[in-house]
């Protein structure tokens, strides 16, 4: 995996095969509604994947909802790094039955 850019039709696929994730002011962002502990499950279960990818999503994490956003910081642009975190973050919340 790599910080090769998306193209255009690679993340419109990604984002149709997850719709609960949109592309708000050039970042991928999912909201999550549930209890502030599950929020705080999924940042100690992504910490680990993220440091192997060394690449960190913005996680805010709330009484009854978190928001993930994702992005490339340093190239500006949706990359391969940032699919993963969204295709890890889909199988995480599926496993935890969200």
């Amino acid at each position: 995996m790599s910080r090769t850019p998306l193209s255009g039709d690679e993340l419109a696929s990604l984002l149709a095969a997850y719709p609960a994730w949109a592309n708000e002011h050039g970042r991928l962002v999912r909201r999550v509604v549930a209890p502030f502990a599950l929020g705080a499950a999924y940042v100690a279960a992504v910490s680990t994947f993220t440091e192997v990818l060394d690449h960190h999503p913005l996680v805010t994490v709330g009484y009854d909802e978190t928001v993930i956003s994702v992005w490339t910081h340093d190239r500006e642009q949706f990359t391969q790094w940032d699919a993963a975190l969204v295709r890890f973050t889909e199988s995480w919340l599926r496993a935890q039955g969200v």
